[in-house]
């Protein structure tokens, strides 16, 4: 029987996306809180198919809380980070694991250049991947409990055909985790945003993401699941509440994957700016 596989951290940072690429500016300051519920009573094996462990009741579910700071130190250099919380449940065979605790915590600098005409953006950011927990034994992990480093390049436009009421987005990050056994990972973003009335925007976003390890094995673990794939579908649309207040709610969905869950969600983040 296979059992659901945990890795839901990557798959749920998300709040970043909503306003990558765009420098935050000189001594201004953004900050955002998100929420995400994860559900899957599915997996992928290695050979990308998909099976049901419906029939024995196993799932997993996860309510993911995350926290986000950009504060601008120039016009195109910035400060970031982000912490997050996690709430998990797995039902297994019959028998429920619970698990509260903080989750791996990012810090690191951005820099962004744009155009003579401020119609795209090229952002650079490197961070560092803290672990706030460990893995004791018998207890449901949170992560890898490994630090590592990432690496994003995001590029940002405004085209033509969009009519300014809009932007396109491609982002790619490398991220390596410091243990024996990686894993090394790429993450590739493509995103297209509708504006509309100036106050609101429905954002499409498709991203992929490949795990690399020696370690091929497949485990309720997460920290034992290092080599795996997945593509999900995200969708959000956002209302600018105020001038500096603007509210997204998001639903995700996994299109296909190796060695993991399939998943679907629900979000909700909130992007205050200051001043």
């Amino acid at each position: 029987m296979k059992k659901v596989c945990l890795i839901t951290i990557l798959s749920l940072i998300a709040i970043q996306n909503c306003f990558a690429g765009w420098p935050v500016g000189k001594s201004r300051t953004i900050m955002g809180i998100g929420y995400n519920y994860y559900y899957s009573n599915k997996t992928y094996n290695t050979k990308w198919r998909l099976n049901d462990t419906a029939a024995t009741g196993d799932y997993f579910r996860s309510n993911y809380i995350s926290f986000y700071m950009a504060h601008g130190i120039s016009r195109r250099l910035d400060i970031v980070g982000n912490a997050s919380f996690v709430s998990e449940l797995s039902n297994q065979g019959g028998i429920v694991t619970k698990r509260n605790g903080a989750g791996d915590a990012m810090l690191g600098l951005a820099y962004s250049i744009e155009n003579s005409n401020y119609t795209k953006y090229i952002t650079f950011q490197l961070s560092g991947i803290f672990p706030m927990y460990s893995n004791p034994v018998g207890k449901l992990p949170i992560g890898y409990a490994a630090t590592g480093i990432d690496l994003t390049v995001n590029y940002n436009i405004s085209p033509a055909f969009l009519n300014n009421n809009g932007y396109l987005m491609y982002q790619l990050a490398y991220r390596k985790y410091f243990t024996a056994e990686g894993p090394q990972q790429l993450i590739g973003d493509a995103s297209i945003a509708f504006i509309f009335r100036r106050s609101q925007q429905l954002i499409i976003n498709v991203q992929g993401l490949g795990s690399f390890s020696t370690d091929t094995s497949s485990s309720i673990n997460p920290k034992d699941v290092k080599d795996y794939a997945i593509a999900k579908l995200n969708a959000s649309y956002g209302i600018k509440l105020r001038r500096t207040i603007i509210l997204y709610g998001s639903a995700f969905y996994t299109l296909v994957g190796r060695n993991i869950a399939q998943g679907m969600g629900l979000g909700m983040n909130l992007i205050i700016k200051m001043p």
